[in-house]
């Protein structure tokens, strides 16, 4: 089996890097035909797993002479010519699985511990994923409202109409969005004023339809509620009075159904 040696090195790390801690991970050994297989599992999500393979290389035969008083004495060595290890993982570098092989121990710690790096990566990306897949699903619900509008350009009184609607759109995602105190509450109120001066510009160029899209977008992106994952109400009745000359009904916010928080 492993030496201690060994072992300490993969407990060390498994907890390089912030977050993880050796007793988040079940490790398994096993020898057989002058191998060493190791399976480090990630104790919560069964699918992530580093696997490995360690097998020391075949040394060469060396002739070591002891040359004595009286008698000399000769000795058969075999210099140590490393190790062959091979690496598999999930989640890979790349893709779900990768396979790999180093030569030294130094490289295999390194290897375990870039694969906890993106076992974070992982975690933090499931849980943005799952936000996204609710706010695409709120989005194709609002779009619904929008897809019997004209791909044409709208007149030029209607883009006057819709920019002072875009105006008071913009003072209430001000107040919702870039917050009294805050630290970087200047910031985030330039960032939204550059936003909407983008979208009054639109509205002469782009057809209606597409236009009032990228609308809906923005809305999702500036009335979202990260802990329910739903819009908030407002965001409904903002884009009622954006749409209400033409009298289309907007679907009010809901909650997403139980698949769309599964991530991908």
């Amino acid at each position: 089996m492993l030496r201690e040696s060994i072992k300490h090195g993969i407990s060390e790390a498994l907890s390089a890097h912030p977050g993880f801690e050796v007793w988040d991970f079940d490790l398994r050994q096993s020898r057989r035909e002058g191998e060493v297989k190791l399976e480090i599992r990630y104790r919560y999500h069964d699918e992530f797993v580093f696997r490995a393979c360690l097998k020391a290389r075949a040394g060469e035969v060396m002739a070591l002479e002891v040359v004595g008083d009286a008698v000399g004495h000769t000795y058969a060595i075999a210099e140590d010519d490393g190790l062959d290890i091979n690496l598999a993982a999930v989640p890979g570098r790349v893709e779900a699985e990768d396979a790999g092989e180093v030569a030294t121990l130094e490289e295999f710690y390194d290897a375990i511990a870039a694969w906890t790096v993106r076992l974070d990566e992982e975690l933090a990306a499931a849980t943005a994923n799952r936000v996204r897949l609710a706010q695409q699903k709120a989005l194709g619900e609002l779009g619904r409202s929008v897809a019997g509008l004209p791909e044409g350009r709208m007149a030029a009184p209607r883009v006057s109409r819709v920019r002072e609607r875009l105006d008071a759109l913009e003072r209430t995602v001000l107040e919702l969005r870039a917050g009294v105190g805050v630290e970087d509450a200047d910031e985030r109120a330039l960032e939204i004023r550059e936003e909407f001066a983008s979208l009054r510009q639109r509205a002469a160029i782009l057809g209606e339809r597409h236009f009032f899209q990228s609308v809906l977008v923005r809305l999702v992106k500036y009335f979202w509620d990260d802990a329910n994952l739903r819009l908030v109400e407002a965001a409904g009745k903002a884009a009622a009075g954006l749409l209400e000359d033409r009298g289309i009904d907007v679907p009010a916010a809901t909650a997403p159904r139980a698949e769309t928080a599964q991530h991908v």
